[in-house]
């Protein structure tokens, strides 16, 4: 993105800005490692999460958490970290 900031401004012949420093970059940055992620496409495992988290007997506080999982779209990390968890 910060070279596209530096070609418009080059195109648009933006006073001192001549070049564009992270020409290349590209070249240097580590490709990225994909990684599966985990996530319920059927509807009907979708709805058998739901009724599991209804049938859950633990904490009051886990119970809560996993209620509003669904709700907020949040990742289990998350959640936990900002919620002391």
């Amino acid at each position: 993105m910060i070279g596209q900031v530096f070609n418009y401004a080059i195109l648009e012949r933006i006073p001192k800005v001549n070049t564009n420093p992270v020409a290349g970059i590209k070249k240097l940055a580590r490709k990225r490692t994909k990684k599966h992620m985990a996530a319920i496409l059927d509807p009907d495992q979708f709805a058998k999460l739901l009724i599991d988290i209804d049938n859950y007997f633990g904490s009051a506080v886990v119970k809560a958490a996993l209620k509003l999982a669904p709700m907020l779209f949040v990742r289990p990390g998350e959640y936990a970290m900002h919620n002391g968890i």
